[in-house]
Order: structure tokens, then sequence, then C-alpha cells
């Protein structure tokens, strides 16, 4: 049996988590909590390695991960154990479809595709937001939960987070067939219509009459700060902020930036 493992991918804050809800919520696919499995794996940190083991950081993502409280870690092939696991928990559901999000694996999809095995089929979902919108709820996440985000950030650390992951996002953009993109703005404007399209291209069964399913099993016991993100879509917290024109006066959107903004947004569905 092919199996098939969906990674949603994105800037933080730009939608991922809508993304995997709108999937979670279908009945022939399971997810979870954000693994950061690869990020943390190919995390390079002179300081953070003489207190923290990667190795250490990743077998205890798998063992929650595991259905089996008798999992053993293949150490010497942490990337293909990431795999051995989906498949037993998707096996234990009698499922065949793993989502897996966490906005960070867009900077390590080419670590996940080497890791990939053979009887599994690998799809990225990219989410895209709008450049104002995602800096500012960025920033304001950051800042009101500095814990879970390492600390606080500028907005010019926002601004340049969001250009970085635009550039990944714009590289993968003529392999459309495995790497499929989504906009936020058009997701929350049009949900139903649009998951409808989400699904026709991953050649999923769009079953959205099926009740909401308990989506806190995806988000961990750190992340009780997302509660706000299962109140009705568009009906989040509005935050005083910058106008949009004061934000491209300080922070001028760059030819180059706009441009692969436009080609991404054109090549969403």
């Amino acid at each position: 049996m092919k199996y098939r493992a969906i990674f949603v991918v994105g800037t933080p804050r730009s939608g991922t988590t809508l993304a995997q809800q709108a999937l979670f919520s279908l009945a022939e696919v399971d997810s979870h909590f954000e693994t950061h499995f690869f990020s943390n794996l190919n995390y390079r940190n002179f300081l953070r390695s003489r207190f923290y083991s990667k190795e250490v950081i990743c077998r205890d993502v798998l063992c929650r991960l595991s259905p089996r409280d008798d999992f053993k870690v293949n150490m010497r092939d942490l990337p293909g154990a990431f795999f051995d696991v989906v498949r037993d928990r998707l096996d234990s559901l009698g499922k065949f479809i793993f989502v897996e999000k966490t906005p960070a694996h867009l900077a390590h999809i080419r670590s996940i595709e080497k890791a990939c095995p053979v009887d599994f089929d690998l799809v990225f979902l990219h989410v895209i937001r709008s450049r104002y919108e995602n800096v500012r709820s960025l920033y304001f996440a950051a800042n009101e939960y500095p814990g879970h985000w390492g600390g606080k950030r500028s907005l010019a650390c926002c601004v340049r987070r969001w250009s970085h992951d635009l550039r990944l996002h714009y590289n993968f953009l003529p392999r459309r067939g495995v790497h499929t993109f989504v906009s936020y703005e058009e997701f929350v404007s049009n949900y139903r219509s649009y998951l409808e399209k989400i699904c026709k291209k991953l050649d999923l069964e769009c079953s959205i009459t099926i009740p909401t399913r308990n989506l806190k099993n995806i988000i961990s016991e750190n992340e009780d700060w997302k509660g706000k993100n299962f109140e009705e879509v568009g009906q989040g917290r509005v935050y005083d902020f910058m106008s949009p024109v004061e934000f491209e006066r300080q922070f001028r959107f760059s030819s180059s930036d706009r441009r692969m903004y436009m080609n991404v947004v054109e090549g969403c569905l």
C-alpha cells in the first residue's frame, strides 16, 4: 500500500495551522502537533550542541508520535525512523495519509525528500500570506509570547524572515507536481470552496460535512497560546498596527521580492 505524507510549510503565522486543521478534519487524514523534527535534526549551533542533543530531542519526538509503547528508535537512521513511526501510526488507525505541519520545515525540504522511503508519496503544501498581514501577525505573536518564540522579535526581523521564506517558496515553483501553493487570504475568504479545491488537487475526499474532530490533538502542551486558532475563521483578534502605507514607507518592498511574491501568488490554487 502507498502512504502519503503531506508537509504543510510556510512562514510562521502564515496560516499553516489553518491548513492543518482543515485537512485534519477529513476522515482519511491523521495529524499531530508540530514535530520540528527535521529542523532540529539539521540544526547547526555549537553552543546549543553543548547543552542539547539533537538526537535525544528527535528521539523524544518519535516516541511521542509512535502508537506503540515498546517502540525503539533506530538512532543510526533518524530520518528513516520518522517515516517508520508515521507508517506504524497510520497502520494502527487504518489510514494512509499523515499531515505534518512545522513551518520551519520549509528550509529542510531537501532533507525530507532524501529521507522519504519508496512506499510514501510526498506532498508539500506551501501556505502564502501577504507580507503586511504575515509580518503583523508574526510580530505580535513573538512579542506577546516570547517564551515560545525564543525571545521577542523586532519588526525588521519579522520582515527579513518573510522575505527569506518567500525566496524558499519561489525556488519550488517549477515543481508544482509535488509542491502545492495555497493563498491564506483566499482560504479565509472562501473556506469551504477553497478546501474543496485543495482536496481536488491533492486527490482527497472532501468530506467537509464530517463534524470537526478534537483539534487539540494537533496542538502540543507547550502551545496553549494557539487556542485562538479554534475561533471562527476570519474572526480572530485584530491588533492596532501601523497602516499599510506607513509599513511600506518603513520597510520598502524591493522590486525583486515583489516580483517573486506575484509569481508565487499566481502559482497558488
